[in-house]
């Protein structure tokens, strides 16, 4: 059983960005490096298990370590200061904390060797930068952040997270705005350093300072990153902005609408089509377990759907990561153990508000949610308040009597009630969900 430790709301091996004329530099040899340890507040793709003991227990003070030195990659011009907005730092650096030989920890030393590493290329002159400038920026760098975007070589995110300073525009063009939310914005960009013409979609958020939601947008790129999947979109790199405090996540480019707003036209979807493009959606969110992923946020804004056919799951930023997810069984309904209360109140099962604990059968209930209203246009549980919307889904009651619902064919209402079945042990997993008639029968075309 795998289990969420987190009580908070928290591959290909290169990107296809292009890397804009990288070279390398590195920190010396004698440099006291320290295995790379993880953070409770994310257990994104690339960290090791956390471990039980105290990890200061684990490092080899005094000892050279065998790790690869940090690696800091700028633009191959020389004598030029940072605010001069023409360095990129390539962060596939493995996070290590550095003790002296009397066990006193001094974390700093790590960010003033990054700095010193640049110092030493005469990229930036000491002495020359005020603490408002990109110096300060990069010490100022917490912990937790520095971790968050430390990977290893063999880690699906390595060469694909960035340290910018105020020029995305150096990298991208910003084409038009293609969606919005209330937490992010996102536009169509194509890269500059390339002749081709590929356009990508670029998804922009603001933290503004909060390492949360910094940590969050890391995490949520980490787990995106590694995944290949006809059914779920695929990210290509993030841009971490420190003086605007924006993340930049380069996506794969849908061209098409999200599937509510697909629904907001044609009212409600015949059983034909439904199935169609569900059997898409549950194919899509049974990658997602099958690689160690909870979605925990299934919705109809994050399918996305290009010309009616090609549909893809997206947005992991509240989705949960089990590294250790080799024992993972489909038919199983209780593979990983989460606690945190996060997602759509309106797409969560009753054990969310109820129990102390729940598993990745959540996604199968925000899935009949889905089928649900794509079949009677409407959503299966609705009232004005928040605290009526939680006691109605505690109870499970969905409206049965209306003229779009008994219409519906008997297999589409049993298929429903598997799906919004209370009881998360007897309700549907993925999998199950995919064998069942009304999905067999309405797609023997595609098989």
């Amino acid at each position: 059983m795998l289990h969420d430790k987190q009580h908070s709301t928290a591959q290909d091996s290169q990107s296809n960005i292009s890397q804009n004329k990288l070279v390398p530099i590195h920190l010396g040899k004698s440099s006291k490096r320290f295995e790379h340890e993880t953070l409770e507040v994310n257990s994104a793709v690339g960290c090791e298990e956390e471990k039980e003991e105290d990890h200061l227990s684990k490092l080899q003070i005094g000892k050279k370590s065998q790790s690869e030195p940090l690696n800091v990659y700028t633009s191959t011009r020389r004598n030029a200061r940072l605010s001069s907005h023409n360095l990129k730092i390539h962060c596939n650096l493995e996070m290590t904390t550095v003790i002296d030989p009397h066990g006193d920890t001094e974390e700093w030393l790590q960010k003033t060797r990054l700095y010193s590493a640049l110092e030493e290329s005469n990229l930036i002159k000491s002495g020359k930068l005020s603490s408002t400038e990109e110096h300060s920026l990069i010490l100022s760098l917490e912990k937790a952040v520095l971790e968050g975007i430390a990977v290893k070589p063999s880690d699906p995110s390595f060469g694909s997270i960035f340290l910018i300073f105020d020029n995305f525009k150096d990298f991208f063009d910003e084409l038009k705005t293609i969606g919005q939310g209330s937490s992010a914005v996102v536009k169509k960009c194509r890269e500059r350093a390339t002749k081709a013409l590929k356009e990508y979609a670029v998804k922009i958020s603001s933290y503004s300072g909060d390492e949360e939601r910094l940590l969050q947008t890391i995490s949520s790129f980490k787990m995106n990153k590694g995944l290949k999947h006809p059914n779920v979109v695929e990210a290509e790199a993030l841009y971490i902005d420190l003086c605007k405090e924006k993340t930049y996540m380069i996506l794969e480019l849908i061209e098409g609408r999200n599937l509510l707003e697909i629904l907001d036209k044609v009212k409600q979807f015949e059983e034909r089509e439904a199935a169609k493009l569900f059997k898409s959606v549950l194919c899509g969110a049974q990658y997602l377990h099958s690689q160690g992923i909870c979605h925990r946020d299934l919705k109809l804004e994050n399918i996305l759907i290009e010309n009616r056919a090609n549909l893809k799951i997206t947005d992991l930023n509240v989705s949960k990561y089990f590294k250790d997810h080799d024992s993972y069984n489909g038919l199983k309904k209780n593979n990983y153990k989460m606690w945190t209360f996060t997602g759509t109140v309106a797409c969560l099962p009753p054990e969310v508000f109820t129990d102390l604990e729940y598993t990745e059968n959540i996604d199968s209930w925000s899935a009949g949610v889905m089928l649900y209203t794509m079949l009677t246009g409407y959503i299966p549980f609705f009232e004005e308040y928040q605290e009526d919307l939680m006691e109605s889904i505690i109870h499970g009651k969905y409206k049965t009597d209306s003229p779009e619902y008994e219409k519906l064919s008997s297999e589409a209402k049993h298929f429903i009630d598997c799906l919004l079945e209370k009881d998360p042990m007897k309700r549907y997993t993925l999998l199950e969900a995919l064998s069942h008639t009304w999905i067999t029968l309405n797609t023997k075309e595609d098989q």
